[in-house]
């Protein structure tokens, strides 16, 4: 009876934690891809996917604390593209990689401050700022940049093309981000006070915790991410045109949603964008792979975030109904 009950905790214990049903299916898909595809386990198409998953993943990290405050920002993918551009014209003028990333982290924050104002301030729906700064960055880049394209030559694209040990160093930079959120997520006080206001907003303000500037920060964290990508994102594809990164949003709050973070805010935890954009760098590899053409991709994420949204309802009853 006592191994019974202890079974039954331990598989609580994994039922609360948010990423546990990432977790399995991202298993589960390596074991189908693996059947199907003799080449999917390779170590090339390993790192394959992972450089695959770092242009989503250092964005969703970000977006997870976003998310967490029971917010959203679907202007990702355009402030992306806005910072990408001045990542490469800096770089192009100045012959600095480090002074072209700066740029674009710099600038990402601005769009991030800018959002986070007219949310935290105005107290404006962050969907509706959001759809509206997403419009407004895509239309400069047609706009300024037309049908042109912009090219970084090979000697500028170390951060997307250059290894070090073997592994790309986009890597890297994917796993230092993520340590440094987890870090902020778990041992400083701004990290608590985005699950409590998340949790309940107004009884958080109650308490006197500093709402307005706890949302500021988590916006301009995710525009400073943003110009990070954008940078490594001109590094690996060595060309730019307006268009880019159209549509990344849905891949980021894809990646947020099935790692299991709460899309009401309040619930997840700082490894769920981690294993959320990992697996959608599994399923996107996956059907590219198994040569699925590109035209379901959409179809394929939605259902997905569909089925994580069902998923962590699921999880929740099970857990709540135990407690009872």
């Amino acid at each position: 009876m006592e191994k019974k009950k202890s079974i039954n905790a331990t598989v609580i214990r994994l039922l609360l934690r948010p990423s546990t049903p990432s977790l399995v299916f991202s298993f589960i898909l390596l074991l189908a891809f693996s059947a199907a595809a003799s080449g999917f386990m390779t170590f090339d198409n390993i790192q394959a996917i992972l450089v695959q998953t770092v242009v989503i993943g250092i964005m969703a990290i970000a977006l997870n604390f976003v998310i967490l405050l029971g917010e959203i920002d679907i202007s990702v993918g355009s402030q992306l593209a806005v910072c990408a551009y001045a990542f490469g014209y800096v770089v192009t003028w100045t012959d600095s990689l480090l002074l072209g990333l700066l740029a674009a982290m710099a600038g990402g924050g601005m769009l991030g401050l800018i959002n986070g104002l007219l949310v935290a301030k105005l107290n404006l729906s962050s969907f509706i700022v959001t759809l509206a700064t997403q419009n407004v960055l895509r239309g400069i880049l047609l706009v300024y940049a037309g049908g042109g394209a912009m090219n970084l030559t090979a000697e500028h694209r170390a951060l997307g093309i250059g290894t070090f040990l073997g592994i790309n160093n986009s890597v890297y930079v994917f796993l230092l981000v993520f340590a440094v959120c987890a870090v902020l997520s778990r041992h400083t006080t701004w990290g608590r006070d985005v699950y409590a206001i998340g949790g309940n907003r107004g009884a958080a303000g109650m308490a006197g915790l500093p709402v307005a500037s706890t949302y500021i920060r988590a916006y301009v964290l995710l525009g400073v991410c943003c110009g990070l990508t954008g940078g490594i994102f001109l590094c690996q594809i060595g060309q730019l045109q307006a268009a880019i990164a159209n549509g990344y949003e849905m891949r980021v709050i894809a990646a947020v949603a099935i790692g299991g973070t709460s899309m009401a805010g309040g619930r997840g935890s700082a490894l769920s964008p981690l294993v959320g954009s990992i697996l959608i760098g599994i399923i996107l590899n996956g059907m590219s792979v198994m040569a699925v053409p590109s035209t379901f991709e959409s179809l394929v994420l939605g259902a997905i975030i569909l089925l994580a949204v069902a998923v962590d309802a699921a999880r929740h009853k099970v857990v709540d109904k135990h407690y009872e």
